[in-house]
């Protein structure tokens, strides 16, 4: 797929409001539903699509018009690399907010409120970002 095939697709997905359409890429269902509400909850955001692997984000782009994701990963997991990569192969404008699996509680696969609040931080960064008519970037965000 070229470069005008991909400009060609995104002119034939209509954007569904005036809010910012963002997608949530999450391996774990309580982990998407939280990240939702935080998204929905704090900021003029919808979230358009939901996915849990590469085929499903592969989906979500042809379905929806998408203005950034927010992608959260296990850690040194492969499928994360291949992911990244797809999404910037689909998307190379595509702002991107990457956090990692890795210190969130293992039983509830949830963020704590620490957790959530440094997502939040990062959100608002992005939000500017996005209101300057910035994109292709990614964040990555360092749970602790």
């Amino acid at each position: 797929m070229n470069i005008t095939n991909l400009k060609e697709n995104a002119a034939t997905v209509e954007k569904q409001s005036d809010r910012t359409q963002v997608m949530i890429v999450a391996g774990k269902s309580a982990l998407r539903t939280q990240l939702v509400n935080l998204v929905e909850g704090q900021f003029n955001f919808e979230v358009c699509a939901q996915a849990e692997n590469i085929s499903q984000v592969t989906k979500a782009f042809q379905k929806t018009q998408i203005d950034f994701a927010i992608i959260c990963t296990p850690a040194k997991d492969q499928q994360s690399d291949e992911l990244a990569k797809k999404i910037k192969f689909e998307r190379p404008d595509l702002p991107l907010l990457f956090f990692s699996t890795s210190q969130l509680s293992v039983a509830a696969h949830t963020l704590d409120q620490k957790d959530a609040d440094q997502i939040v931080e990062a959100i608002h960064y992005i939000e500017n970002l996005l209101k300057n008519n910035i994109f292709g970037f990614a964040v990555l965000v360092n749970i602790e």
